[in-house]
């Protein structure tokens, strides 16, 4: 059995009891989760079933991120130009696009660091484009909406760095394919992030929800020069090579399967 969930029942409720007894009963040989964080939460849930929970990452896709990776290592990252800071998820709450829209009004009125932020992905597109018109973000915030896989490599390519204030996640593919494509990522603080991206190179958590701890964070990494910036890309590219790279996952996978003593 393979969970993919990025939020659970609340405890105590009909639907928490029913995916205990679900699970329990299940009769499955292992439960495969996203990360070391969503195998503890399931185990405190369920306990008769923690020594089946086994942790198998999703890998980074290849295709994608070695031609974003080659693209981006040509580019020039001039400490005058605009830094163009990706968004890629379903807009709304839990996403925390509410953290990116209070982040953008106070880059409409300071914004030293020339920084916008391009937002990615299906949701609530109608109400916060409404916002942003409303109030005059759009020099600093944009909302394309859904992007499709061929125009995603041009997004990658020309992204400075991608932030991801979510709630709750089980293990985000956005995350993975910038980090993969050596681009740093701010992430919100949640255990899952901290759990899955914890001691990655050009991986930077900030206060879940607190809007100024991902504006600082933004800040400091536009401030570095270009060859620091340069560096720190080819470390964030290795580190998430390590730990996601697909052959790190297949490895991973035979063990998984070697177990069963086919």
């Amino acid at each position: 059995m393979h969970l993919h969930a990025a939020q659970l029942p609340p405890a105590g409720s009909f639907r928490s009891a029913l995916l205990r007894f679900s699970l329990a009963r299940s009769g499955v040989d292992r439960i495969v989760v996203l990360s070391a964080y969503w195998k503890e939460v399931l185990a405190e849930l369920a306990p008769e079933i923690s020594d089946k929970l086994v942790v198998l990452a999703n890998p980074i896709d290849a295709s994608i991120a070695d031609s974003v990776y080659a693209r981006r290592l040509l580019s020039a990252w001039e400490q005058e130009a605009e830094r163009v800071v990706t968004f890629l998820g379903r807009v709304g709450f839990r996403k925390g696009i509410d953290t990116v829209l209070d982040a953008a009004r106070v880059l409409r009125r300071d914004n030293l660091r020339k920084i916008k932020i391009r937002a990615f992905g299906d949701g609530a597109l109608n109400t916060i484009r409404s916002q942003i018109r409303s109030e005059e973000l759009s020099n600093v915030l944009d909302l394309p909406g859904w992007v499709s896989a061929e125009s995603k490599l041009e997004v990658l390519t020309s992204s400075y760095c991608n932030i991801l204030p979510s709630r709750n996640e089980g293990l985000p593919l956005s995350v993975l394919e910038a980090l993969g494509c050596g681009i740093p990522c701010i992430v919100s603080d949640i255990p899952a992030h901290i759990a899955a991206f914890g001691g990655l190179p050009g991986v930077f958590f900030h206060k879940t929800g607190d809007h100024l701890s991902l504006l600082e964070n933004l800040a400091s990494l536009a401030s570095i020069s270009s060859e620091e910036y340069g560096k720190l890309c080819i470390e964030t590219r290795m580190g998430a090579s390590e730990r996601f790279g697909q052959e790190t996952i297949v490895n991973k996978t035979r063990e998984l399967i070697s177990g069963f003593n086919l």
